[in-house]
């Protein structure tokens, strides 16, 4: 039996049987935080953000700052597209300095707790396996499928804010994930949280989205 207690917890219970036979009238009870979800609630969200990451820029050094306004202004194209082709990325490169201070940078706050965030990106984020997205046996197939992001993976905590080709993703980011806010004091707020590179995620549930008709894809961070 569950029974949704507030927004955030979630309630199981479970009654005792043995063989069939209920043996006692004992109740035991379970309770899960579920992930926040702000969906277009703005004024929620920045009361998150600024809760959890009104400090965050200020913890930073002056290259790391530089590193992730170059990369929130446009620098990611460049930075992903090394990280997703090269594996020896030259930490003594300007490219390898910025990807070093961008993972330095998101590890000094990492999320503070279960959140689903979104991300919209074209069916080549699925790389070999995009096809199967076209028949209900592919999308069967890629369900419980693990991917890595190898580049860092930019998303946002509105999903008005993420602006989908073909998919967009409801992804589920746990607890403690390398990651931060990106928003407050930078001159370019999108609502976006980054998360560090080389993260797994899991493919939980696919169907499509009801407004934009684009394929919606359920999945959550489990590995990097």
């Amino acid at each position: 039996m569950f029974k949704k207690l507030s927004k955030k917890i979630i309630i199981v219970s479970t009654l005792a049987f043995t063989c069939g036979t209920f043996i006692m009238p004992q109740v035991m009870t379970q309770a899960f935080a579920a992930p926040i979800e702000f969906r277009q609630d703005s004024g929620y969200a920045m009361q998150w953000a600024k809760q959890n990451y009104g400090n965050w820029r200020f913890s930073l050094g002056s290259e790391e700052v530089k590193a992730v306004d170059y990369y929130t202004q446009g620098g990611f194209m460049v930075l992903n597209e090394k990280l997703r082709t090269d594996a020896n990325v030259s930490a003594t490169s300007d490219i390898g300095k910025n990807i070093s201070y961008i993972s330095a940078a998101l590890s000094k706050m990492p999320i503070p707790e279960d959140i689903v965030v979104y991300r919209g990106t074209g069916a080549n984020a699925l790389g070999a396996l995009q096809d199967l997205l076209q028949t209900k046996k592919g999308r069967e197939q890629l369900v419980g499928k693990v991917l890595v992001e190898k580049g860092f993976m930019s998303t946002s905590i509105l999903r008005n804010k993420a602006f989908a080709k073909d998919i967009i993703f409801y992804l589920t980011v746990p607890q403690g994930t390398k990651g931060a806010y990106v928003g407050i004091g930078s001159v370019h707020d999108e609502r976006e949280i980054l998360l560090d590179k080389g993260y797994t995620y899991r493919i939980n549930y696919i169907d499509v989205e009801p407004d934009t008709k684009k394929w919606r894809i359920y999945a959550e961070i489990v590995g990097q």
